[in-house]
């Protein structure tokens, strides 16, 4: 699970992230001593954004938490997280897995937040 620190810049019901090819599964917004979960969870693919939305408002200047759990692909783009294949020295192919981390291209990888700063940290197994 992706976990991030997020400073509400301005009062809002969302949270908007960058992502692609990304499939979340589960969020959670720790606030105010109060774990939330959005009410809705919408991806749109023309801008390559997840947008949760809160059934209360998140208040100006707020501290929290954001906890995403997601799935994401090792995919053969050459972007992102992906694969790619050489020779070893018996002629044989191998694989191993590679990053491309441009901006647009972390977003494969890493959830990354659109509209509030954030410090990342991304805990895994």
């Amino acid at each position: 699970m992706g976990l991030r620190s997020v400073e509400i810049k301005e009062a809002s019901k969302e949270i908007s992230i960058n992502s692609l090819e990304i499939d979340v599964k589960e969020t959670k917004l720790e606030i105010d001593g109060k774990t939330l979960t959005p009410v809705s969870s919408t991806y749109d693919e023309d801008i390559q954004t997840n947008k949760f939305t809160f059934e209360e408002t998140l208040p100006e200047g707020a501290k929290a938490s954001l906890a995403i759990k997601f799935v994401g692909i090792l995919n053969d783009k050459m972007a992102g997280f992906y694969r790619s294949s050489y020779l070893d020295a018996d002629g044989k192919t191998k694989y191993m897995a590679t990053t491309q981390m441009e901006a647009t291209d972390a977003r494969r990888v890493l959830l990354q937040q659109s509209r509030y700063s954030y410090n990342c940290g991304v805990n895994h197994p």
